[in-house]
């Protein structure tokens, strides 16, 4: 009661003083009236320490050396509710920690989802430019040959054509001679 607002850190400590002294009462145990209510007090140090667990403890101990203690059993039965909400309070925090956490990881894997997608999107548009690229490529190269062949065949079929004329004319020329030779010639029996 007397340490009102001590500084836990400075080197004067009296309620670290007094729950020394209040341990080794208990301890000792030569009178269990004594040795119940240094184990009260102790009860009451913790749980004005918020650490119930130990409230909770200490009340227990003070109990079973004076078990007629009606102020210990009703710092137990109090000790022991706020020790129930302390845990269901944890509780708590942990399933909020973990529906955060996973809402988290929901959200990251939405993320790389969403990223892998866009991702595969950027591939498949990659690949059709790649695609009509070639495509326009082959194309090209496929008038180029046309042309190629085109200039090609047209050579042939002019030198075709040059050969037909060719032969035409030699025929022409033969037939020509033939028709010259034919009125030279003399009919030595005309009938």
């Amino acid at each position: 009661r007397q340490s009102g607002s001590a500084d836990p850190n400075s080197g004067n400590n009296p309620i670290k003083d007094a729950s020394e002294i209040l341990r080794q009462l208990g301890k000792d145990g030569f009178d269990t009236n004594l040795s119940g209510k240094a184990f009260y007090n102790l009860g009451n140090i913790a749980f004005n320490n918020n650490d119930f667990a130990g409230a909770v403890d200490m009340y227990k101990h003070s109990l079973r050396k004076n078990p007629d203690d009606d102020k210990a059993r009703h710092n137990l039965r109090i000790a022991q509710k706020k020790l129930e909400q302390q845990q269901q309070d944890q509780q708590n925090n942990q399933d909020k920690q973990n529906q955060d956490q996973q809402q988290n990881q929901d959200q990251q894997q939405q993320q790389q989802a969403k990223q892998n997608q866009d991702q595969q999107n950027q591939d498949q548009q990659q690949n059709q430019d790649q695609q009509q690229q070639q495509d326009k490529k082959d194309q090209q190269k496929k008038q180029q040959q046309q042309q190629q062949m085109s200039d090609s065949n047209a050579d042939k079929i002019l030198k075709a054509m040059e050969n037909e004329e060719a032969t035409t004319r030699k025929r022409v020329e033969a037939e020509k001679k033939k028709a010259a030779a034919a009125r030279k010639k003399q009919v030595t029996n005309p009938w």
